[in-house]
């Protein structure tokens, strides 16, 4: 059987409650913040297979890329440094969903 709260305990519960609530909704927008500002433009996506990002964002040696399953197919498929952006290949992949790793950072490409 539950206790019965008295009112200060009530209060207090209540109170303890809204600062919990508030401290989520501020971890949640920090966290939101901090995607934002790592966001990577990934363009066009989808695509027939051609994908660009800026090249300032990574080394060349920080990107991996993995089929749907995992696979690191990083050895198969083309990446070159452009003046200002990098560009990768998939165009001799199978289409589908694949995963590109920049640094720590793990970005969905579709190819079709």
């Amino acid at each position: 059987k539950k206790k019965k709260l008295t009112p200060k305990e009530s209060t207090l519960l209540t109170t303890m409650k809204a600062k919990l609530h508030k401290l989520r909704n501020e971890e949640l927008d920090e966290a939101i913040e901090i995607a934002a500002s790592h966001s990577i433009k990934l363009y066009p996506n989808p695509s027939k297979g051609i994908f660009y990002f800026p090249s300032t964002i990574v080394d060349h040696n920080e990107i991996r890329v993995f089929s749907i399953i995992g696979e690191d197919i990083t050895g198969q498929i083309n990446i070159q440094n452009l003046s200002n952006e990098t560009k990768i290949d998939l165009s001799f992949q199978s289409n589908g969903i694949y995963l590109l790793r920049l640094k720590d950072q793990f970005h969905r490409i579709v190819k079709y």
